[in-house]
């Protein structure tokens, strides 16, 4: 089992200091958890990203003046939402893959990034006091219900509440709209896999795979098994066994017609996601555009564009 140190430092490898509702109805501690891949691979808009650099480089502002080394983690430019490969697509998962041998295999290889990788070398209380520093504290907890019946709870101190109230004025506020607009689309997800005719699809895909030699629960699994080779064999062997996983997913994907039917159904429950959260989807676009001005008056543009 990992320590809490260790769990709290792996949450924040990729950088982005924000939480992901898990469950309608459910409560969730603001700054401490990762989202579930949605198997259609990662994903930002670019407005999004450069919100996320500057409320880094906020937060490592923050992290130095209380005496702590802090690097501003930038998220990959290539996780920002482009022309993605359809799951279908046999020609491209032929020639590439799922694209997982074009990632650079050693970098964060221990998933902790270097400010946990840091954060591990402090005594325990030096651990203790960057986690407060961090996340903060004490007495400061606040909950905010979000217009799906969830709630949130977090800090009113710390350096991610700092760098957000910087960036966004009041944090209740921002979170309501914020944490309802970046996971309505999970929603839509949500709805389409749980839906009918998409879950005897994948059954459909399973059989598919299961006679040409693989046997996986879902396409999501059989990527992730397709990345699990890179760590215990050799690159090139990697590559050509990931490859033939992909390639025998998008045959089996296109033969029961799976991303098709997805993408009709994920279509339909995000307009139906969408008209529900209207108000606050609205509300977080407008405070997005605001905050976009305060960062590159507080970060410079130069930061932004990294």
């Amino acid at each position: 089992m990992r320590t809490r140190s260790a769990a709290i430092a792996a949450s924040m490898s990729i950088g982005l200091a924000m939480a992901v509702l898990t469950a309608c109805g459910g409560e969730e501690r603001e700054g401490e958890s990762g989202g579930g891949d949605t198997g259609q691979g990662p994903g930002v808009t670019p407005e999004r990203r450069q919100l996320v650099i500057a409320e880094n480089e906020l937060i490592s502002r923050c992290m130095r003046r209380q005496g702590f080394k802090h690097v501003t983690e930038i998220p990959p430019a290539e996780n920002v939402f482009g022309t993605p490969v359809e799951h279908d697509d046999v020609d491209a998962r032929k020639q590439n893959g799922y694209g997982l041998s074009d990632r650079n295999p050693g970098k964060e290889a221990d998933g902790i990034g270097v400010n946990g990788r840091y954060m591990q070398t402090l005594s325990k209380s030096e651990q203790r006091r960057w986690e407060l520093a961090y996340f903060g504290g004490g007495n400061s907890e606040m909950q905010v219900r979000l217009a799906d019946g969830s709630v949130v709870t977090f800090n009113r101190n710390g350096c991610i509440t700092e760098a957000r109230r910087s960036l966004y004025g009041d944090v209740a506020s921002y979170l309501k709209v914020y944490m309802i607009a970046i996971n309505y689309s999970g929603k839509a997800v949500g709805m389409t896999e749980r839906d009918p005719g998409y879950l005897e699809a994948i059954a459909q895909w399973r059989n598919c795979m299961a006679g040409r030699g693989y046997h996986f629960e879902s396409p999501k699994a059989a990527q992730e098994a397709a990345q699990d080779l890179y760590t215990d064999k050799d690159r090139e062997t990697a590559r050509r066994q990931e490859i033939a996983i992909a390639t025998a997913d998008a045959e089996c994907d296109r033969k029961v017609n799976l991303s098709k039917l997805r993408r009709d159904l994920l279509e339909k429950n995000t307009k139906l996601a969408g008209k529900k959260y209207e108000a606050e989807i609205l509300g977080y676009q407008e405070l997005e555009q605001k905050a976009l001005k305060r960062a590159k008056e507080l970060v410079g543009p130069e930061t932004l564009g990294r």
